[in-house]
């Protein structure tokens, strides 16, 4: 029952916001989901960058909501993120979430 509301975030490596969790609940094969009901409404995430010296992982991620069991992004934007990633594993992504079951992203925009 985690909620970010309204919230501005810029000039962070990792990402702008980040919900993390573990991906496999240990001893299992199916997602652990440890949030439930995240919800993250209303918010900006840009400018971003990332971090040129992280390659085990992407980073500058705008939006990222991980090994979630229900939740929400709603009304959020995410732009000008990643520019300094010079990982190879993929991404960053404006807005997206992963190891997740339930959750609704709706209402959005990301770009550049």
């Amino acid at each position: 029952g985690v909620t970010v509301r309204d919230c501005l975030t810029w000039d962070n490596g990792r990402c702008g916001i980040l919900v993390s969790g573990d991906l496999v609940e240990p001893g299992k094969r199916e997602p652990a989901h440890n949030h439930r009901n995240v919800a993250v409404v209303g918010c900006v995430a840009r400018d971003n960058p990332g971090d040129p010296k992280y390659l085990d992982n992407h980073s500058g991620s705008g939006i990222l909501v991980g090994s979630a069991d229900g939740g929400l992004i709603d009304q959020c934007v995410a732009y000008r993120n990643g520019e300094q990633c010079v990982a190879k594993s993929g991404g960053p992504v404006g807005i997206w979430a992963y190891a997740s079951r339930g959750l609704t992203v709706r209402r959005c925009s990301a770009f550049d």
